[in-house]
């Protein structure tokens, strides 16, 4: 069940599709901090993990950048993430 989420997290989710649209590729941690002006890894992990669990994204820790979200928004919706080595893999 999806719940609504706050700004900030609005914001965090926007920037993933957005960015994930326009590089093919989700953000690394470190280029969400830079959008939202934080330093923060940590606070990032924190909204992934709620993105995640909300039901917003699904999230492979076997991959780098391995985010895909869970609606029927787009091209997005199939991508997973990058593979090691760079290659793209979609479902």
């Amino acid at each position: 069940m999806r719940k609504e989420l706050t700004p900030r997290q609005r914001q965090v989710l926007d920037f993933l599709r957005q960015f994930s649209d326009a590089n093919q590729r989700p953000p690394t941690h470190r280029e969400i901090c830079a959008h939202l002006g934080t330093t923060s890894t940590n606070g990032v992990a924190e909204h992934l993990q709620r993105l995640e669990k909300w039901g917003w994204i699904v999230r492979d820790a076997r991959l780098a950048r391995g985010i895909r979200f869970t609606d029927d928004d787009g091209p997005v919706q199939k991508r997973v993430g990058l593979e090691k080595g760079g290659a793209h893999r979609f479902t």
